[in-house]
């Protein structure tokens, strides 16, 4: 393990955290982080469970800023939160503040600037580079904020390339980390059955996961869409959705299932799922199915991959990136009905090639998604521009 001299000083700026799932990513980076030797603050929101003994400081400063309060009144908690933040790095010595973007609206540019007005080093990882509902992002703002960063890092090459054509910005300053996996996120094994059981899902079917927030851009409908044509060839599937609606509404989906006339082989949990509850619906499922129309890297892909779940997903540039079709995955053509379907069909029918690609995705996971290498290559593109 390599481990600079003088101790690099990082907050990490992520105000989302266990409003939404983002912890476990926080967590596991800023481990990764002080393991290759960084000394790291984390500045996250107040719905973010702290694990016991972690390295690092945790810092709560973003409150009630999530809710149904007013969004005036949310967002001057928002401000008071990164007050505190920025006062924070400049009592301590802070001078590389890292932000973690979905979008780039008032508040992201807020962030940047005041960093950039009290000098500090500017580090942003894009993890969406364009938001998945309108309104979110200001095409200028995105522009002036990758601008002004030092480095902005990219989860793989698509989400670069995109940086470049959709940011203008210069691709000498993004570096390319990968997503880790969530190995260490994942609890003893939990019995298929046991969890089928705690689910109120039948022994015998077989089991179809999609799991995560539900977005238009997340093709629900197409997954719908195939359902009549794979029941032709597995009459005993369920297909599990568990997740709670972003920007749009269930009663449309529910809509097009009633309409299909397929409504008993449909289980809809519609909320958020809580840490302790996700290891349940992983282990109760046979496959786990991503039928996105647009992705930059998928939290739930390399979660399903550390769970040794087998996947099948769009084939977009996002997913092609970790997903080699039938050795550590699956894929089939975005936005096709049909190849969705034939697809599904072809891998319920076919258990023991189901889990062979599984274990080969787990494997992939630990190898190359490793959280230790991610924190070295982060610490190495501090090193760079301190």
């Amino acid at each position: 393990m390599r481990h600079y001299t003088k101790r690099i000083k990082v907050a990490i700026i992520e105000p989302v955290g266990g409003h939404l799932g983002m912890n476990y990513y926080d967590f596991a980076l800023c481990a990764g982080l002080v393991d290759a030797g960084t000394d790291v603050t984390l500045y996250t929101s107040d719905e973010t469970e702290i694990p016991e003994n972690v390295q690092f400081k945790v810092s709560t400063y973003f409150k009630k800023i999530y809710g149904l309060d007013p969004s005036f009144v949310r967002g001057i908690r928002f401000l008071n939160g990164i007050v505190r933040v920025f006062i924070d790095c400049f009592r301590n010595d802070i001078k590389i503040c890292h932000f973690h973007f979905f979008h780039v609206g008032i508040l992201e540019i807020f962030n940047i600037l005041c960093a950039k007005l009290l000098r500090r080093v500017i580090v942003i990882t894009a993890h969406d580079v364009d938001a998945f509902a309108k309104g979110l992002s200001v095409e200028a703002f995105v522009r002036l904020a990758y601008g002004w960063a030092n480095l902005v890092i990219a989860h793989n090459k698509y989400s670069k390339d995109e940086l470049v054509d959709f940011a203008g910005i210069n691709t000498d300053k993004i570096r390319i980390i990968p997503h880790g996996n969530y190995i260490d996120s994942i609890p003893a094994t939990y019995d298929k059955l046991v969890s089928r059981k705690h689910l109120g899902i039948a022994d015998n079917s077989k089991v179809v996961l999609l799991f995560g927030q539900i977005k238009a851009v997340k093709g629900l409908d197409i997954l719908i869409k195939s359902i009549p044509r794979v029941l032709k060839s597995c009459s005993d599937l369920k297909i599990l959705i568990a997740g709670k609606p972003w920007k749009t509404e269930m009663v449309g989906y529910r809509e097009l299932i009633d309409k299909l006339n397929v409504r008993n082989y449909f289980i809809i949990h519609e909320k958020y799922i809580p840490d302790e509850e996700v290891p349940f619906y992983f282990s109760a499922s046979d496959l786990i199915v991503l039928p996105y129309r647009k992705i930059y890297q998928s939290g739930v892909l390399l979660k399903a991959m550390s769970y040794a779940k087998a996947v099948l997903a769009s084939d977009l540039p996002g997913m092609r990136d970790v997903i080699t079709d039938e050795k550590t995955g699956f894929l089939f053509k975005s936005e096709d009905v049909d190849s969705l379907a034939d697809k599904l069909s072809f891998i319920l029918k076919r258990p023991e090639k189901r889990e062979a690609v599984a274990l080969n995705g787990k494997k992939m996971m630990i190898e190359k998604y490793s959280w230790k290498v991610i924190g070295e290559k982060t610490l190495k593109c501090y090193s760079a521009i301190c």
